[in-house]
């Protein structure tokens, strides 16, 4: 009887303790699952939150781009920096001798600060798309519409990050160039003024920069771009260099070696660099993913290099045909999709 007993006990506590086991076991498989629901919810917002910012977001380096006649509500779904394509170029703005159309680019400057976006004005100084007025001008009566043209635009964006004070002047310099000094002493005095103009009219929180085209696919080009940019900075007129990078530059133009050789030369000035202008004029999606794979990376892993501003990626609003990446249904072509993982997963 009383082995009975203690056997009935025994039974009773063994129970005891299965059913303590079982409740710890439940009770982790519980938080297990917790934690891995967690977690999944963490990597699915996560994912999203890569489609709804910008592609460079918590990068050092911002990934820009233009934007043209038309705002889109996708733009800051990929990018983080604003240049206007056109709005800010003089010609488009002082079509009249006097008569200023800003409503555009003003609407451009304040979606840019609205967003915490830096915003590059683009540009001062350009050969083209000056107004046609100005060749009907005296010496005198030029240099004043130019002092005035730049004074008005600094004046009106003092919060401007950035400023392409001369836009091509290796390839196209203004035909009134010789009203700011022309060649002179140093081969550049045009531009040299054109900086001090600058300089002066504009905020001191503005990065002034100058901008040109092939100057990283070949030595020629590059050589005398660098004999500019030194002229400037010996006289503390230049904060940064822009290289543009289209197409006809980079893809193709020269080999991956040479690109990164000729950043090496531009970055030896000490300046940073931006990219200004890129983009990849291919109609095959694959080629076109491809070279996006071999040539953006050595562009915005340079050391110098602080960020990149491609030009354009809507379908049919693009200067060149197919340098589109998103398609006029709102579908991504695969070098925008490889860039958002390039972006999310490195640098």
């Amino acid at each position: 009887m009383e082995r009975s007993l203690k056997q009935q006990e025994a039974q009773r506590q063994k129970s005891s303790e299965d059913k303590t086991y079982s409740c710890s076991y439940l009770r982790i498989f519980s938080s297990s699952a917790q934690v891995i629901s967690m977690l999944f919810f963490i990597f699915v917002f996560c994912y999203q939150q890569s489609f709804s910012q910008p592609l460079a977001s918590n990068k050092t380096k911002f990934v820009g781009n233009i934007i043209g006649r038309a705002f889109h509500a996708n733009f800051s779904q990929y990018w983080d920096q604003v240049t206007a394509e056109n709005a800010g170029k003089w010609g488009s703005v002082e079509m009249s001798q006097g008569s200023y159309d800003f409503a555009h680019l003003d609407s451009i400057y304040h979606y840019a600060l609205s967003n915490h976006f830096p915003y590059k004005h683009h540009t001062l100084i350009w050969g083209s798309q000056q107004p046609s007025f100005m060749s009907t001008l005296d010496s005198a009566s030029q240099y004043q519409e130019i002092v005035k043209w730049i004074d008005t635009t600094g004046q009106r964006y003092p919060e401007a990050d950035f400023c392409d004070v001369v836009n091509e002047p290796l390839h196209h310099p203004p035909s009134y160039k010789n009203v700011l000094g022309g060649s002179g002493a140093t081969g550049w005095d045009w531009v040299i003024k054109a900086f001090e103009l600058a300089r002066k009219y504009w905020s001191p929180r503005t990065k002034l920069l100058i901008n040109e085209y092939s100057v990283i696919n070949g030595d020629t080009a590059g050589a005398k771009y660098l004999q500019i940019i030194n002229v400037l900075k010996e006289r503390g007129l230049i904060d940064g260099i822009g290289v543009q990078a289209h197409w006809f530059e980079v893809d193709g133009g020269a080999s991956v070696t040479a690109l990164k050789n000729n950043l090496d030369s531009l970055a030896a000035t000490g300046l940073p660099i931006y990219i200004s202008e890129l983009d990849i004029d291919r109609q095959d999606d694959s080629t076109q993913l491809q070279r996006y794979q071999t040539i953006f990376p050595v562009l915005y892993e340079h050391p110098a290099v602080k960020g990149v501003t491609l030009w354009g990626y809507m379908q049919h609003e693009t200067w060149r045909r197919f340098t589109y990446l998103v398609r006029a249904d709102g579908s991504e072509r695969p070098a925008l999709q490889w860039l958002r993982k390039y972006l999310l997963t490195s640098h």
